[in-house]
């Protein structure tokens, strides 16, 4: 076999170099790994093996035009070439960011940079858009609370808290508040209220009133009368007398209601219209005109009127206890028609 003269002056200039080292050397030399003797001969330099330029256009003189490089073809090489796996690819990839911690560090950095930055705007526009709805969104102003609306004018009110009364603790307070006498002609509404839960008062219902009253109305007659729209109240006119007005949606149930109630009605409202008697014993019902309205009179068997109750056009039920009051009474009705 020919050999390399290339080969054959390297491997004469590395005999050369040993018989330099030896040249001069003593025993000691020898077992000394630190002494010229072991030293590697210097290499020659190699030549480099020139790289064959590339083509710049193909056999029909068309320019070659490089294939683009993407990450996906660089993967497939990677795998077809030095027969690496996909997961080799990540653990070394993984790998790499554990040692370069300034790199994933950056990358953390500028993600939060942008999620603080995406907040900011969302923000800054939800701010916008409270301002601009505020200002072409007025809000209402609060309801203030109005003095309360009666059947018939009257030039004073007052409210009397039911909430734990009883018929006769109720009728006490409308009796002493009748007996304060003001020094002109007047109506003073008392006003049945009721305590709720958060401390403010309310309106008392109809049906609210009648139950702290202890009232036994018949259910039909109930059903038919206005649960808002009803008042208790005092006519100074005389010697200052309570009196009733309840609103009626239909005159025929009212009526038949009314009659049906007269057996308990006047026990249920006497404390309040006649509180000097005892009892209704030999008190009954019967008609009587007063003022040309036909009414239902309690009287005893002389003649003396405990109270009475009458329909006003239809519709209003008064009860009352003097032709005085129920004077006073009728004009204000009237009066409440041209308002």
């Amino acid at each position: 076999m020919e050999t390399d003269p290339n080969t054959e002056k390297l491997i004469e200039e590395q005999k050369n170099a040993n018989q330099e080292a030896l040249k001069g050397s003593s025993m000691a030399d020898l077992v000394n790994p630190a002494s010229p003797v072991y030293q590697a001969p210097a290499q020659a330099p190699r030549e480099k093996t020139p790289v064959p330029e590339k083509p710049q256009f193909d056999a029909d003189g068309f320019p070659i035009i490089p294939t683009l490089r993407t990450y996906q073809a660089d993967i497939s090489n990677a795998v077809s070439r030095d027969n690496i796996s996909l997961t080799d690819m990540a653990v070394a990839e993984q790998n790499k960011r554990a040692k370069d911690p300034e790199t994933t560090t950056s990358t953390t950095t500028a993600q939060i940079h942008l999620a603080v930055g995406i907040v900011s705007a969302l923000l800054f526009i939800t701010g916008v858009g409270a301002v601009a709805w505020s200002f072409f969104h007025k809000t209402p102003a609060p309801v203030t609370e109005q003095a309360p609306t009666t059947l018939i004018p009257s030039e004073e009110h007052i409210n009397l808290d039911i909430t734990a009364g009883t018929k006769r603790q109720i009728s006490a307070q409308i009796l002493s508040e009748a007996a304060k006498v003001p020094a002109d002609q007047t109506v003073r509404n008392v006003i049945p209220v009721i305590r709720k839960d958060d401390g403010t008062y309310a309106k008392a219902s109809l049906s609210q009133f009648l139950d702290a009253f202890q009232t036994r109305m018949p259910d039909n007659l109930l059903r038919t009368l206005d649960q808002v729209n009803y008042m208790v109240a005092i006519d100074f006119s005389g010697k200052g007398e309570p009196f009733i007005i309840l609103n009626a949606g239909s005159y025929d149930i009212a009526y038949a209601g009314l009659l049906d109630w007269e057996g308990l009605m006047k026990d249920d409202m006497q404390p309040l219209f006649a509180p000097q008697l005892t009892g209704t014993n030999g008190y009954n019902f019967t008609d009587r005109t007063i003022l040309n309205h036909d009414t239902r009179s309690l009287e005893d068997s002389k003649g003396n009127i405990a109270f009475f109750y009458s329909l006003i056009d239809n519709h209003y039920i008064v009860i009352a206890k003097s032709a005085l009051s129920f004077k006073d009474i009728l004009d204000r009705i009237r009066e409440a028609k041209l308002q």
